[in-house]
């Protein structure tokens, strides 16, 4: 038993004597430094690969940089994204950058906070030179408003996630001809690999390219410049008629063939062969009619007139001339009581009857006509607004009334 306790008291002592034995000291000495892998020094990549380094056998984790400059002063990515630590011996950036030369480093850390010496600075080029193939419209194509839908169209781009499509009337794409709605004055920017313009352009040869947008909005390289011709086949054919069979008075109806894509139509009618703007008779505004009828009379002349299309937006088509007229009124003397003017079936009545020889009192025209209720009636003159007549007496001059 006393065997037992001398066994059991040495073992305690064994066991308090370790358990206040201090910790060994962690060691502290700074870890190598790495050696960067890839990419190779100066390599020229199309998109930021992931970077990779020797591990080091005493590093706990690792902390890489990237920077726009070989001193490391010129950040691409802002906080936490271009200077982090790792436990991996690779890293990845989060984000797309421009196109351009950058650097990179790594250090490892040890886990006693002991540093190693950064890597020498390793450059690479980020050029994204991928650039789309405008397919369609061919370049150099002939389309006609109405007929042709303007599509633009070209080849995907690696790494693109959208483009920026320009649509000009010039060479240089510095007059854009199309926007998209809620952008008034922007480069339009689509995510597809085509485009469909939505309005009517004017008639002219227009230019356009494209070029690639990486996810954080980075511009790739433009593609070439092609060019089309966009024309409005806007000819039609105009005539003239009259739509009052009598002779005494013209009255025009204007017409003319419906023109693909047209959304309205302007008529012009003037007193001047070369449509001074002063001679200007008739119409403002436009129609979405074939046709027209003017509702206000015109004086008795000669004239001309002319009818152009507008498209959807406004742009205008070509002039297309009709055929001038003459516009007449009481022109036609037919035979009858008045010699030289249009009125017919002249003569006198009374208020019960219109038969002159019955109004008259004794039935007798030979001594002229007499009745209590005389009145002067005539057959309506087409095209007349109002009527002036003259009553003369027997023992004085003309009078003349307006009734």
């Amino acid at each position: 038993m006393a065997a037992k306790l001398s066994i059991l008291s040495a073992l305690t002592a064994t066991v308090l004597a370790v358990a206040a034995a201090p910790a060994p000291a962690v060691p502290n000495t700074p870890p190598a430094t790495p050696t960067p892998l890839s990419p190779a020094a100066g390599a020229s990549v199309d998109s930021v690969p992931p970077f990779a380094w020797s591990p080091v056998a005493a590093a706990d984790h690792y902390e890489f940089q990237i920077a726009a400059d070989a001193g490391f002063n010129s950040p691409v990515l802002g906080s936490g994204s271009d200077d982090f630590t790792t436990q991996n011996t690779r890293a990845t950036v989060l984000k797309t950058i421009p196109n351009g030369t950058y650097y990179w480093r790594v250090r490892a850390i040890a886990a006693g906070g002991s540093v190693s010496a950064w890597t020498a600075g390793r450059s690479f080029r980020k050029a994204w030179t991928g650039a789309a193939a405008l397919q369609s419209p061919a370049g150099g194509a002939n389309l006609s408003f109405g007929t042709d839908p303007l599509k633009l169209g070209w080849s995907a781009v690696p790494g693109a996630s959208n483009y920026l499509v320009s649509l000009a009337s010039d060479p240089s794409l510095g007059s854009l001809a199309f926007h998209l709605v809620g952008d008034p004055t922007g480069i339009p920017k689509v995510q597809a690999n085509s485009l469909a313009v939505s309005i009517a352009l004017a008639t002219g040869t227009y230019y356009w390219n494209v070029i690639p947008l990486d996810a954080e909005g980075n511009r790739g390289t433009p593609s070439a410049v092609a060019s089309f011709s966009w024309s409005w086949p806007s000819t039609t054919t105009p005539s003239v008629t009259d739509l009052d069979p009598n002779p005494e008075v013209f009255d025009s109806k204007f017409s003319w063939n419906p023109v693909a894509g047209a959304a309205r139509y302007e008529l012009e009618i003037n007193s001047s062969s070369d449509f001074a703007l002063g001679s200007k008779v008739c119409c403002s505004g436009t129609t979405i009619a074939t046709s027209l009828s003017p509702t206000a009379p015109m004086k008795d002349n000669v004239y001309y007139w002319r009818v152009r299309a507008f498209d959807p937006d406004g742009n205008a088509g070509v002039w297309n001339y009709g055929p001038n007229f003459t516009k007449t009124f009481d022109k036609t003397a037919p035979a009858g009581p008045v010699t030289g003017t249009a009125i017919k079936n002249l003569h006198m009545r009374d208020n019960v009857t219109d038969n002159t020889e019955t109004a008259d009192a004794d039935h007798n025209l030979l001594n002229g006509y007499q009745t209590t209720a005389p009145v002067v009636s005539w057959d309506p003159v087409p095209g007349a607004a109002s009527y002036e007549v003259q009553i003369s007496d027997w023992n004085s001059g003309t009078q003349t009334c307006a009734p």
